[in-house]
């Protein structure tokens, strides 16, 4: 699956997607990512969180991110 995030709405989406998909409750998925249930909960309910614990969340969960910037022909 490939999504464009443009809020943090949208990263909460996919991370509740793929623990869905993992077949794992929030509980247990935190506790096996090693962030606390809260943190968690509050990514997937798309409020913010502190970017190193995103990251943890969506390594954890098999989540790879990656970062396109624009050519330099098309932003002159």
């Amino acid at each position: 699956m490939e999504k464009k995030i443009e809020t943090v709405s949208d990263f909460g989406e996919v991370v509740v997607t793929a623990r869905k998909a993992s077949a794992l409750r929030q509980v247990d998925a935190a506790y096996l990512i090693g962030v606390s249930p809260p943190v968690l909960n509050k990514l997937e309910q798309g409020k913010e969180v502190w970017l190193s614990k995103a990251l943890d969340i969506c390594k954890g969960l098999g989540i790879e991110i990656v970062l396109r910037f624009p050519d330099e022909a098309e932003s002159s």
